[in-house]
């Protein structure tokens, strides 16, 4: 028989417990999440006074006890605050190093070996690149969730256009669409790559099939089953290299009719006979600079030997350097800019012939150059326009039918071993002129008549002899532009004069040699008259060729979260690709004149392209570089001229970007400081730091609390047995009596 008021006095001491055990539970709960010798932990932020509604800016710290307690505006400290910059503890005047040498509770135990800073360096490198893996693991299962998403929101929108007989979208697409028998092609997508090879049995290209297409590179397996190719609106925007295996224009007469205009307006090569076979390519990094400012960097990719690189531009600098590519694996190079402003404009060329109009856009030019209409067939225009000072510009050409009974003057040169032969026609347009058979030479080029005035065309003649086979690689400088072409199978003794170029000219010419490696460069120079320039035009059998680069500094620059121009720096892909993270200094606050700016991201720097602020390309001069990842600093001058409130800034890589925000706030704003820091065992706290003691909740829930409940739940029940048993007892009397 249980005594009389055990189970009460039983839960009354359980209860008890329980109160002690949570009392004790929530006092051990305020230690910081930090190891214990960690560097305290400093959150800044920035109150703003125009924004003072916002609810997630803190206003005070408070203290042990829980009361606000008011910290100091940053710009006015204290009276002996010993703090450092920002809030933070003050460098420890012995060490000069940001290390303690302990506080006035705890003297000099907290004193660090180099080793242990050593050591606490190395586990914070480890962190750092275990979170660097972590989000970029995170960024890559999110890309591959979306891939994931786009394609089935595709495979849906096709399967419902099908059903609906409406057409699909195919803009996005890597491989060319052809019609279901293959005899069509019907689009070449942005995302198809060099080359492009046309199919056996393709007889029909349709019209503005290569509207938006990036390609540069076109290789027919057949050109002879071309029966048409429909008008393709501005199309090209690259200059192309087109590869057909037939022996000429006479298998093909479709693609020569369609080619050959773009080949005399300097816009194609046209190779018969020929197959697309790159050579090795190698990887240059350039550098540009002016003196100690690095106002840009860039990768090229893809380029072949002795193609020749030019300099950016860049307003209010200028840079007359090249570089030619040799077959080293790693190449890099560094563009020396001075000073001066060039100026260079964008001409926009509206050419109206018949019922038909077209535009033709050229970029960077620069005052003085001459541009002459193109050629199209069936009509004529003698017309010119020089190049003014004018940011931007406009002309129209407007042709003329041309008269089936005109004739054009042609002037003709045929170039074979050390000898030349110079003679000048009259033909119709369209008739096709073909080389004079020389004896011991061989041509296989063909010229055919256009509309233009002062004709002119050189058939380079190779020699039918063992001596043949000789490769010879020139470069052609016009204007801020650099074409590379290499010349096969040329023999001892041929002659290379330069391809003609609209609006410069060029008196030089290459002589072939027996050498195995064989190099020249023709420097153009501006012409004073219209017409195509001098020089006969190269070789119309010529090998394969690689473009070179040209300038293209002030490229627009996108908007962030929009769709970008498909010209800049990098690719469209680039440019829509989030293929990196900030890692540090993402979404921070800065007060308009509390500059520099420190952001870290996680691309390699030897891709950044270049900086943008709110869509808008940053000037180098404002920001700095520096590596490990890619680490941005922009200058406090910079941050001085920002806008108030929030920005977007993008790290553009060539081959994607990273964005992040920041928020500008007013020179005025307060400034509150949240310390979080690690409690020692017997709860002792350094000096000048507040002790957190708010109890762990949600993720953090202390597990002591359950069993804080159960003691006190255990107390309860007895406290209720035992009024129970009392009132067991007191019905027991009453009926005994």
């Amino acid at each position: 028989m249980v005594k009389k008021g055990f189970l009460k006095k039983t839960g009354c001491i359980l209860i008890s417990a329980s109160i002690i055990l949570a009392g004790w539970t929530f006092a051990g709960s305020s230690v910081s999440e930090a190891e214990l010798g960690d560097e305290p932990i400093i959150d800044e932020v920035l109150t703003d006074e125009n924004n003072s509604g916002n609810q997630d800016i803190p206003t005070a710290d408070t203290n042990e006890d829980g009361e606000a307690v008011e910290v100091p505006d940053e710009e006015t400290p204290a009276a002996g605050d010993t703090s450092g910059e920002n809030g933070a503890p003050a460098t420890d005047p012995e060490n000069g190093d940001g290390t303690t040498t302990g506080s006035a509770e705890t003297g000099n135990q907290g004193e660090k070996t180099p080793e242990q800073i050593a050591e606490e360096e190395r586990l914070a490198e480890e962190a750092r690149l275990a979170e660097e893996e972590r989000l970029a693991e995170e960024q890559r299962l999110r890309e591959e969730e979306l891939l994931s998403q786009k394609s089935l929101k595709k495979t849906m929108l096709r399967s419902s256009n099908l059903l609906l007989g409406a057409s699909t979208d195919d803009d996005d697409g890597t491989e060319p669409v052809y019609s279901d028998d293959g005899t069509i092609l019907e689009k070449v997508p942005a995302g198809v790559e060099n080359p492009l090879i046309i199919q056996d049995g393709t007889t029909v290209i349709a019209e503005n099939a290569f509207s938006g297409s990036n390609v540069s590179v076109i290789q027919f397996v057949d050109s002879s089953d071309i029966v048409t190719i429909h008008s393709q609106g501005s199309w090209p925007n690259l200059f192309l290299h087109v590869y057909c295996p037939n022996n000429d224009y006479t298998d093909s007469t479709a693609v020569d009719n369609f080619f050959t205009p773009l080949v005399k307006s300097n816009k194609a090569i046209l190779e018969w006979r020929a197959g697309y076979s790159p050579d090795d390519t190698y990887t240059v990094s350039i550098t540009e600079k002016c003196g100690s400012t690095i106002l840009g960097t860039i990768t090229y990719t893809d380029k072949e030997e002795n193609d020749v690189i030019t300099p950016r531009s860049y307003t209010g600098y200028s840079c007359s350097d090249s570089y030619t590519v040799t077959d080293d694996d790693d190449q890099s190079y560094t563009f020396e800019y001075v000073e001066g402003a060039v100026t260079t404009c964008t001409v926009t060329i509206t050419e109206v012939y018949g019922g038909n109009s077209a535009t033709v856009i050229y970029p960077n030019q620069t005052e003085g150059t001459i541009i002459s209409p193109t050629y199209h067939p069936g009509y004529v225009c003698n017309d010119t326009y020089t190049v003014t000072s004018a940011a931007t510009q406009t002309h129209t050409f407007t042709y003329t039918e041309s008269s089936a009974s005109q004739t054009y003057s042609v002037t003709i040169n045929e170039v074979y071993g050390a000898s030349t032969y110079t003679e000048t026609v009259e033909r119709h347009e369209g008739e096709v002129i073909t080389p004079t058979e020389r004896p011991g030479y061989v041509c296989n080029g063909t010229y055919t008549v256009t509309t233009e005035a002062n004709q002119s065309h050189t058939f380079i003649y190779a020699a039918d002899s063992s001596e043949t086979g000789l490769s010879v690689i020139i470069t052609e400088n016009y204007g801020n532009t650099s074409e590379t072409i290499k010349y096969t199978g040329k023999a001892v003794g041929d002659v290379i004069t330069p391809t003609a170029h609209a609006g410069y000219t060029c008196s030089d010419k290459y002589t072939v040699t027996s050498s195995t490696n064989q190099s020249h460069t023709f420097n153009y120079t501006k012409s004073s008259s219209g017409g195509g320039g001098s020089g006969g035009g190269g070789s119309s059998d010529s090998g394969g060729s690689s473009g070179g680069s040209s300038g293209g500094g002030g490229a627009p620059a996108p908007k962030p979260n929009t769709n970008p121009p498909a010209s800049g720096y990098v690719s469209t892909v680039a440019q829509t690709t989030q293929s990196y993270v900030v890692t540090d200094g993402a979404n921070q606050q800065v007060k308009q004149n509390a500059g520099p700016v420190r952001i870290v991201c996680n691309g390699p720097v030897e891709k950044l392209a270049y900086i943008l602020l709110d869509g808008n390309q940053v000037s180098p001069s404002n920001y700095t570089i520096q590596s490990g990842s890619t680490i941005l600093h922009f200058t406090k001058e910079f941050v001085n001229t920002m806008s108030v409130g929030d920005h977007a800034v993008q790290f553009q890589y060539s081959d994607g970007y990273a964005m992040t925000g920041l928020k500008v706030l007013s020179p005025t704003a307060k400034t509150t400081t949240t310390v979080t820091y690690k409690v020692a065992a017997d709860g002792s706290i350094s000096v000048g730091h507040t002790k957190d003691t708010t109890p762990k909740t949600a993720d953090g829930f202390d597990p002591r609390y359950l069993l804080c409940m159960a003691i006190f739940l255990m107390g309860a029940g007895a406290i209720m047995m035992s009024k129970q048993r009392k009132l067991e007892a007191i019905l027991a009397d009453c009926y005994e009596e």
